[in-house]
């Protein structure tokens, strides 16, 4: 009721619906009404309409529960004593005095169907069907046990090699289908793992500080970097994700199959670039590859300082660590034209928004109804499908950016119960979601008590673990009972001895 008084609000001020939409989004956040009910409740307000419940549902009148069919119910219930199965009135009617032939007729069965309900009713009380025992389990306990024991050391066994391990292991041979069995009994399914970029200690430890350093931006300042990348676009792709409609049997019939060339028949490779407002135009390259003096003739100097031009001085360029990027010959220019740029960690695909904008560009690409056959084709296609991105999609993206930092932070870390006194030792919970948390594959944090050493340090404490080997320096805050960690620095387990507990 409180947004759609917000939203009756704003519409008798003449806002328009979008308006309004953008700033509820602002004020709701997740809570927000969807952008379709806004839509709705907008257009409503502004037809004239002034009561903000919802409109009272015309429809059929309930007859179920009259008191004429309450009473047919209580009745039947009485007569067949609750049991309304039709097994139950074949035995209700025997025992009434109806012969097995009337029943059976009544019932529109065989009379041996009726003849077994009866017998089954004199020797055992009931016609509740027995339970059948079944073939018996081939797998103990600990063999299941043992399964799951070793597919969660070894994830990329195949279930044939899980099957001869058990039979190496226990001597018993159990098919594909078991093992499946067995594993879903213990919540393991078959899936694609997620693939990711390596990364060494010193890309993580540049990825936090970045992060860390940009974590506290406004989305006005983001709204001043331009986020650019080249991407490569091939007239044949090997994507699994196309998905196509046929009838059983007719997997290889010429119409359920896709010709790809093993050489991929030619690509192109593109350049753009999207801040929160607007982007440039998509940039094709023609042939050849991308050096240095390409990247300032095609497009530092026909669209960057057009683009500076347009949007103001306070342009921050935003491009990844390529060697065409951070050639001598790039950054004379770029000093020359006094355009900014950021400092980018490596390996860090998934903190550059454009990266989705090229996947929702493939999507719309692959989605045509006719594929491009020719590179001009091709060119064509592109070029359509980048004008055709929703502005709406580049500004979720770059408003995204504080989030993607978020996830690389450390998480608060709370006291359990905690006298917080200078020099005093308190357990607390370490809970940790960062990936700069792992080293070697195992995590420094994990959930578990740990005991810390409360140091008085000025404004900032310091507090020392060596048995896991870092030293993080914290804020206390007495309110929440909380101690806030803004950094970590990670070091060897002798070089904080001294603080050992």
């Amino acid at each position: 009721m409180e947004q759609r008084a917000v939203i009756k609000f704003n519409a008798k001020l003449g806002r328009s619906a979008s308006e309004t939409y953008i700033l509820m989004k602002q004020v709701y956040g997740t809570l927000c009404l969807s952008k379709s009910n806004v839509f709705i409740w907008h257009k409503r307000f502004s037809d004239g309409r002034n009561t903000l419940e919802d409109d009272k549902h015309t429809g059929r009148p309930s007859s179920s529960k009259t008191p004429e069919s309450i009473e047919k119910v209580r009745e039947f219930v009485e007569n067949n004593d609750g049991r309304d199965d039709l097994k139950w009135r074949a035995v209700g009617r025997m025992e009434a005095g109806q012969s097995q032939v009337e029943v059976a007729k009544w019932l529109n069965v065989n009379k041996s169907v009726v003849s077994k309900i009866w017998k089954q009713f004199i020797e055992t009380g009931t016609i509740k069907r027995k339970e059948g025992s079944g073939r018996k389990r081939k797998t103990a306990t600990s063999e299941d046990r043992y399964l799951v024991v070793t597919v969660k050391r070894h994830r990329e066994m195949t279930a044939i090699q899980l099957s001869n391990e058990l039979s190496s292991a226990t001597g018993t041979r159990i098919s594909r289908q078991t093992v499946y069995r067995r594993l879903h009994e213990g919540a393991l399914y078959a899936r694609r793992p997620m693939v990711c970029i390596p990364l060494t200690s010193a890309h993580r430890r540049a990825r936090l500080n970045w992060c860390l350093e940009h974590h506290a931006w406004t989305h006005d300042q983001w709204a001043n970097v331009l986020f650019s990348d080249e991407s490569r676009f091939s007239l044949n792709t090997d994507s699994r994700r196309v998905f196509i409609w046929r009838e059983p049997g007719t997997r290889y019939h010429p119409s359920n199959i896709r010709e790809i060339d093993s050489f991929r028949g030619g690509s192109l490779l593109v350049w753009a670039g999207i801040s929160s407002s607007s982007r440039t135009p998509l940039h094709i390259f023609s042939g050849g590859t991308l050096t240095a003096q390409r990247y300032r003739d095609e497009i530092l100097e026909p669209y960057l300082r057009p683009y500076r031009d347009q949007i103001g001085h306070n342009l921050i360029l935003m491009d990844d660590n390529a060697r065409p990027h951070r050639a001598r010959l790039v950054n004379e220019y770029l000093q020359s034209e006094n355009i900014r740029r950021m400092d980018w960690p490596a390996r860090s695909l998934d903190l550059n928004p454009i990266e989705h904008v090229w996947d929702a560009l493939g999507r719309r690409f692959g989605a045509r109804h006719h594929s491009p056959r020719t590179l001009v084709e091709l060119r064509t296609a592109l070029l359509e499908e980048w004008g055709l991105l929703p502005l709406d999609l580049l500004q979720s993206l770059v408003n995204s950016m504080r989030a993607r930092c978020e996830t690389l932070e450390l998480p608060l870390v709370r006291v359990l119960d905690a006298p917080v006194n200078s020099g005093s030792i308190f357990p607390i919970w370490l809970m940790s979601r960062s990936e700069t948390m792992l080293h070697h594959g195992k995590p420094f944090l994990c959930t578990l008590p740990r005991r810390f050493v409360f140091l008085e340090s000025g404004p900032k404490e310091t507090a020392c673990l060596s048995n896991v080997g870092y030293i993080a320096a914290f804020t206390w805050d007495p309110i929440h009972n909380v101690l806030c960690v803004p950094y970590l620095h990670f070091l060897l387990c002798n070089c904080i001895s001294d603080y050992s507990l």
